[in-house]
Order: structure tokens, then C-alpha cells, then sequence
């Protein structure tokens, strides 16, 4: 949401929200209900759960979907210095769903693929919009 504020940046926020959206809605809304895992702690009953047990699906990883998708539209389109810190997050984020026990390593990866995926055509569909009306305001 900061990144919204100054100007130089606003595209990359968007761009970050965008993705997040579509990661949310692709992950949550349909593979979640496609592939109807049960969470680790349904399955293994030596497994102790530390947070409170979601209600949803395990695979993907929803956590991890969206936290992936938001490093790496900042990786992709701001300069390295600030990039490369940002995937630090979204990959200690990703291996949280597996110590709390919410999560198969499967569901971690998935949601990881899922969430550079969604950056990535994000990042492409943002900057062809970008130059396809910046070539519209020159053609006139």
C-alpha cells in the first residue's frame, strides 16, 4: 500500500495489487475447491497444529500464493537493491505454512509457481497497457 502513495511507484503498487488479486482468485476461488486436499493435521494425527486450523483447503498455498506474487512484481520491476529483499519475506512467509503444520511442502511450491506466474503476466499485461497508451497519447 506505501508504494501507492509516491508517484514513482503507484504503477508498481498496482501492479502488486493486480497480481495478488489474481493469485487470490485463482488459488482460494478455484484450485483450492478443484483439488480438495485436507490440511496436514487432518491426516497425520501426531501432527500439533500451532495456529488456529483453517477452514479451507491445503493445496495450494494461499499464504504463500500471494506473498510470491507481491515479491516478485516489486523484484521484477524495481531496481535489485529493493527486489532482492523482498523475496526474503515471501520465502520465510512460504515455509511458515509448513513449521505451524497448515501445509504440505507440496502446497508451499504450488502456491509459489501460482504466485510467480501471476506476477509475471501481471508485470507483462501492465507494461503492454503501458506502452499501448503511451503510443495512443503520441499518436495524437
Amino acid at each position: 500500500l506505501a508504494l501507492l502513495i509516491p508517484k514513482r511507484t503507484r504503477t508498481t503498487g498496482i501492479t502488486a495489487l493486480i497480481s495478488m488479486a489474481v493469485g487470490f482468485l485463482f488459488t482460494n476461488l478455484i484450485l483450492k475447491n478443484l483439488v480438495a486436499r485436507i490440511r496436514p493435521y487432518d491426516a497425520i494425527d501426531a501432527l500439533t497444529i500451532l495456529v488456529s486450523a483453517p477452514r479451507d483447503y491445503s493445496f495450494p498455498s494461499g499464504h504463500t500464493t500471494v506473498s510470491f506474487s507481491c515479491a516478485m512484481v516489486l523484484f521484477l520491476t524495481l531496481p535489485r537493491r529493493y527486489g532482492i529483499p523482498a523475496l526474503v519475506p515471501a520465502v520465510l512467509i512460504a515455509f511458515s505454512r509448513l513449521y505451524v503444520g497448515v501445509h504440505y511442502p507440496t502446497d508451499v511450491l504450488g502456491g509459489m509457481f501460482i504466485g510467480i506466474f501471476a506476477a509475471a503476466m501481471t508485470v507483462y499485461a501492465v507494461k503492454r497497457y503501458c506502452m499501448q497508451k503511451s503510443h495512443n497519447i503520441s499518436s495524437m
